[in-house]
């Protein structure tokens, strides 16, 4: 399968600059944070349902892949704690869902964030052609130039459908896309962990120069809470 170039046209750029694989492996290298956090940041994970975001939050959070994970309903959170140019940070990583009927939870999120890990599911066309339209729901709402990571999940799986003769998004036509809306481009596999660091790290670290950080104000939302709000926006 090969995306043309009319439908990798016209999205607006909003992001802080596309990098390449050499520059994101130098950037994305951190370790685990052994003290109290300088700084927080809400990063924001958006893309179609069944892309991957949980999995890629699972095995960041907890370096593990749980195959049989549910689809997210609303708002997830997770936390992970890195150290990363000798500065102790906070990454508040909300998993939102990627179904119609969640995007005014979602879109609320979007004002909150400090950096942005837009997703699709390299083995699903549908999901790599629906980046333009999380594109302009981002631009609506989020701050301005807040850095954007667009990722190619599921490389893992790429060749085994090749094989098959089923269709794939190409490394090429993510690249393409990413360049035009100079967002920060990776594939990643959540089942293999390929690239997941690399890729936190990068971001991470285009937060830290371009973002203003929240080092006070941080929002948390426990189950209940998200559950509330999930309740009264979805049934307006």
């Amino acid at each position: 399968m090969k995306i043309s170039d009319q439908e990798t046209r016209g999205s607006r750029r909003v992001s802080s600059g596309s990098t390449s694989s050499q520059q994101l492996h130098r950037l994305g290298s951190f370790t685990d944070c052994t003290g109290p956090p300088e700084l927080t940041f809400r990063v924001v994970f958006v893309g179609d349902a069944a892309v991957g975001k949980s999995s890629f939050i699972m095995r960041l959070s907890r370096g593990i892949f749980m195959p049989q994970l549910t689809s997210t309903l609303g708002v997830d959170f997770q936390t992970k704690n890195i150290c990363i140019d000798n500065k102790n940070v906070s990454l508040q990583l909300w998993d939102t869902a990627g179904q119609e009927r969640f995007r005014c939870i979602t879109q609320s999120y979007f004002r909150k964030a400090d950096g942005v890990m837009l997703m699709y599911d390299c083995t699903n066309e549908q999901s790599f052609l629906n980046v333009r339209q999380w594109m302009s729901d981002l631009e609506e709402v989020a701050s301005r130039g807040i850095p954007i990571m667009l990722v190619s999940n599921k490389t893992d799986l790429r060749d085994v459908f090749k094989m098959q003769s089923k269709s794939v998004v190409e490394r090429e036509a993510g690249e393409k896309i990413s360049q035009e809306m100079k967002a920060i481009f990776v594939e990643t596999s959540a089942k293999d962990g390929s690239n997941i660091n690399e890729a936190v790290g990068a971001l991470t670290r285009s937060m830290i120069k371009h973002a203003v950080p929240h080092e006070k104000d941080s929002l948390t939302l426990n189950d209940k809470q998200s559950k509330s709000f999930a309740a009264k926006c979805c049934n307006k």
